[in-house]
């Protein structure tokens, strides 16, 4: 299988909630990236590959979830591996000092973020 992604994941296991269909599924995020997620389920869920959904995801020592909104890229009955689109206003960047805090490849996120605008050289 040829790898796609240009943004590296980085292990991350939080509560999140996914809205689709104004029907919202709990989930856990598995592993996150500047620019999507894997979602796992408990219970099985029917997302097709291409649909967008919403999420709400759960940081811990914060009040607020980050809200992004995304296209569903892999779908499985327990799964979904989703590419994030657009963001509430200021959470991709608090994304990006999750991912700070999170990566250990400093390097390969400073190029990411350079890649997507968010910080210059």
């Amino acid at each position: 299988m040829i790898e796609k992604r240009r943004f590296h994941r980085v292990l991350f296991r939080t509560r999140c909630l996914v809205r689709h269909d104004e029907i919202p599924y709990d989930g856990y995020v598995e592993n996150i990236s500047l620019k999507g997620a894997m979602v796992s389920f408990d219970e099985a869920i029917m997302v097709p590959q291409g649909d967008c959904c919403s999420l709400e995801i759960s940081l811990a020592g914060e009040k607020a979830p980050l809200l992004i909104t995304a296209e569903i890229i892999y779908s499985t009955m327990f799964r979904i591996g989703v590419e994030f689109g657009t963001f509430e206003a200021g959470h991709h960047f608090r994304l990006c000092g999750l991912m700070e805090r999170l990566t250990s490849e400093p390097g390969k996120l400073r190029e990411e973020l350079k890649l997507i605008g968010l910080e210059s050289d």
